[in-house]
């Protein structure tokens, strides 16, 4: 049995160390977690996670108010231990616990440290890539799309408006615009 080769890519705002503004404050906000997590205090990694998202991203302004008093509320650690505790006791079968997709978190951002110096790998891409970010994204972002853009020989970059990072997901985001993006950029071509 083969593999079939891949032919099409997507990512949506996708983070690679490529020297673009903004990587001293995420190396913070990874050293910070990091401290969190190796002390045990998962509630106050989610916290710290959740104020660093805020104040890095000016298009959360543009999120309802109940999703940025949501925001709000989930950066202070004792909610966040509550609801992880809550979260564990709920969790049933396949279910996976909030705790163990934070502790995963670490796990990610430790593949997006070991990207830098990588950019030039990428050249050596031969599917088609999709390029996804929202408009008005932070230079983290934006700077790691422009990288990518340079060397993917075949990359096509979309800039969607009204969605943020969490732009995928079903709340607070818009799924249905990612969704539709991706549906024509996977069935063109097919």
């Amino acid at each position: 049995m083969s593999t079939p080769a891949i032919s099409k890519v997507a990512v949506f705002e996708p983070v690679l160390f490529v020297g673009q503004p903004g990587l001293e404050e995420f190396t913070a906000v990874i050293s910070r977690g990091r401290r969190l997590l190796a002390d045990g205090d998962v509630g106050g990694a989610m916290a710290s996670l959740a104020r660093d998202a805020q104040g890095s991203d000016p298009r959360a302004r543009a999120v309802s108010a109940p999703y940025r008093l949501m925001g709000r509320i989930m950066t202070r650690p004792a909610v966040n231990r509550a609801l992880l505790w809550a979260d564990a006791h709920l969790a049933k079968g396949d279910d996976v616990p909030l705790s163990d997709l934070i502790v995963a978190w670490e796990q990610e951002l430790a593949v997006v440290e070991a990207s830098e110096g990588t950019i030039a790998d990428y050249r050596n891409v031969t599917a088609e890539v999709l390029l996804l970010c929202g408009v008005g994204a932070p230079e983290l972002f934006t700077g790691t799309l422009d990288a990518l853009e340079d060397v993917l020989p075949r990359a096509t970059r979309v800039d969607v408006p009204g969605v943020n990072h969490g732009g995928p997901q079903t709340q607070g985001g818009n799924p249905a615009v990612i969704a539709e993006h991706l549906r024509r950029f996977f069935t063109s071509g097919t």
